[in-house]
């Protein structure tokens, strides 16, 4: 594999990475203001 070809898939990965946790966070806010209107 071609380094560059290589160092491109790992950022594409990392920012995959990076938007699941940011879902994530966002989800949690959302459980905690359901729960507290609930």
């Amino acid at each position: 594999m071609i380094q560059k070809d290589y160092d491109k898939k790992l950022k594409v990965l990392e920012i995959k990475a990076f938007q699941n946790l940011n879902r994530h966070k966002e989800h949690q806010k959302i459980e905690k203001i359901l729960t507290f209107i609930w």
